[in-house]
């Protein structure tokens, strides 16, 4: 399996929209309402696709502030 970079992906995206070249490496998801999945980017090791859920309670919370005091 060939180990895809971020630039890799950068560069595929700018030139096709789509940050995947074939299938080749390890597909990066479409981010989605329904399925939220984001790539990781480790310090060490390999990239992984994993759900983006780290942030779910900071954006709820800058919703429910959006809701009770507009802009």
């Amino acid at each position: 399996m060939e180990l895809h970079l971020l630039d890799d992906y950068v560069i595929n995206f700018a030139n096709n929209l789509d940050p995947n070249k074939g299938d080749e490496g390890t597909q990066w998801p479409e981010y989605t309402y329904d399925n939220p999945q984001i790539y990781k980017f480790p310090v060490t090791g390999d990239p992984e696709v994993v759900p983006d859920t780290y942030r779910l309670e900071p954006m709820q919370l800058i919703q429910n502030l959006s809701l009770v005091y507009p802009l």
